[in-house]
């Protein structure tokens, strides 16, 4: 089972939706995300570290050269708190007898949505499914 979103997920958003996304986002100890390091290249997974004085910093691979640009690497917690929050609401996550997931809105205030794969199926991953959902909350 996939337990977080990935880089190649990332790009789907719009430059408005990544915005949103990082003015959600309060990185947290443990927290995996997506940067660029000084020279403009994508370092694929980076990881956030708090000290005692509750200062955050990060390491991984390369060399980060703004937090402001990363992207968090959303785990399935994540976005069930971001749907919680952005999608106000009754929304639900659906397990089929197939095995298969869909998520359902239905939002007094924004846009309802059923969330299947583009072929009208349901997705084989919880994480997959989530994603599609945050993205239309976005």
């Amino acid at each position: 089972m996939n337990k977080h979103i990935t880089a190649e997920q990332l790009q789907e958003l719009t430059e408005d939706q990544k915005e949103r996304l990082r003015a959600w986002w309060k990185p947290e100890e443990g927290d995996k995300f997506y940067g660029k390091d000084w020279r403009g290249r994508y370092c694929t997974e980076w990881c956030v570290y708090v000290n005692e004085e509750g200062e955050v910093y990060r390491y991984g691979y390369g060399d980060i050269d703004k937090m402001e640009d990363c992207l968090p690497l959303l785990s399935i917690g994540q976005m069930i708190e971001l749907l919680a929050e952005e999608d106000p609401g009754s929304w639900s996550i659906n397990c089929t007898t197939s095995g298969g997931w869909y998520i359902t809105s239905n939002n007094l205030y924004g846009p309802k949505f059923y969330v299947t794969n583009n072929d009208g199926t349901d997705f084989i991953e919880l994480c997959d499914a989530l994603w599609q959902a945050v993205k239309e909350a976005l």
